[in-house]
């Protein structure tokens, strides 16, 4: 799964808890309307990939589920909503300002 960018460590059982503190700091640092749409789709292509993950490369390749997932969700209210909503114009204007963004909270 590391290979493959699936995860993004692979740690020791006495690190698991700091290594997920971390990442999960990163994720918190990120636009909820981005996370929660993020999320979204992960969900919609697990769905679509064999309920069982044995073998989750071929199944990916194979039938095409992580792109149908990907398309449905991209084309759905919640990326919409995302790339219309107050969130995204504060992280450009952050950006631009070379400053932290001030999120609000998610309206999607």
């Amino acid at each position: 799964m590391y290979e493959w960018g699936i995860v993004n460590a692979v740690v020791s059982p006495d690190e698991l808890i700091p290594t997920a503190l971390r990442w999960a700091r990163k994720i918190c640092d990120n636009s909820p309307d981005a996370v929660i749409v993020s999320r979204t789709g992960m969900l919609m292509s697990l769905h679509r990939i064999s309920p069982f993950f044995s073998n989750i490369r071929n199944s990916l390749i194979a039938d095409g589920s992580l792109e149908e997932g990907t398309r449905l969700h991209n084309a759905g209210r919640e990326v919409r909503e995302l790339e219309t909503g107050t969130n995204i114009g504060e992280g450009l204007a952050a950006f631009n300002e070379k400053r932290p963004p001030r999120w609000r909270s998610s309206k999607i």
